[in-house]
């Protein structure tokens, strides 16, 4: 039986942030884990799950079988080409890819008229910024982000839901370091940040002074330094 054990921590803090009674589609869903487990303790009653590769793609239709779960449709292709505006989605999450692929799939996703759905879970492994840019970019809000770490990896998880009027005004540093991260300065915030500032260090004693890159490193360098340095 699916359980909670058989989530990850990264994809746990995923589930967290599923608002009750949606209808999800998990693009990149791999095995099936996530909505199989929001479908089992009811707080999705309807979810599709996305995924490009084969195998990955028949080991969840596998899962979702041995459950006998029948709300899950299991779709194979690429982001969002297997779905339509006909879903009528509440929630889409996507876990455990770089953001500016993230980004491409959502860009794709309004290009095709499935976007804007409510509510978007988001978990990029890299580039969290740019997901955070294009998401104030297209009328949403960042609700709530956290960190979780899992194998030495310390993973941010944003949550928006789409207001079309934007009540809120983002700064650069909302957009760098998280509106509610960077205020929350919680451990493994600045364990991830003292981590970057560091390789920057190390970027910098590598690269020839005075160069266009030297200068692009000392830049971010000098802005991560004085936010850590901040209160």
């Amino acid at each position: 039986m699916l359980n909670q054990e058989q989530l990850s921590k990264r994809l746990q803090a995923v589930a967290d942030l599923v608002p009750e009674q949606t209808v999800l589609a998990d693009i990149g869903t791999d095995h099936a884990y996530l909505p199989l487990y929001l479908l089992k303790i009811g707080k999705v009653h309807r979810a599709i799950g996305s995924e490009i590769a084969q195998g990955p793609y028949d080991n969840a239709i596998s899962n979702r079988d041995s459950l006998g779960e029948t709300r899950l449709e299991m779709r194979l292709g690429d982001g969002v080409q297997t779905l339509s505006s006909d879903d009528q989605l509440d929630v889409v999450s996507i876990n455990g890819m770089g953001g500016k692929t993230i980004v491409n799939i959502l860009a794709e996703g309004w290009k095709k008229g499935i976007l804007p759905v409510k509510t978007l879970i988001l978990q990029p492994n890299t580039d969290e910024w740019y997901v955070r840019f294009w998401l104030v970019n297209h009328g949403y809000c960042i609700t709530t982000e956290c960190l979780v770490e899992e194998n030495g990896v310390i993973y941010e998880v944003i949550a928006a839901q789409y207001q079309q009027k934007m009540d809120k005004d983002y700064t650069r540093s909302d957009i760098l370091f998280g509106p509610y991260l960077r205020h929350e300065r919680s451990a493994l915030f600045m364990e991830k940040y003292r981590k970057q500032l560091y390789h920057y260090q190390q970027l910098l004693a590598k690269i020839p002074v005075n160069t266009p890159k030297y200068r692009d490193v000392y830049h971010h360098y000098n802005e991560l330094g004085d936010m850590l340095n901040e209160g």
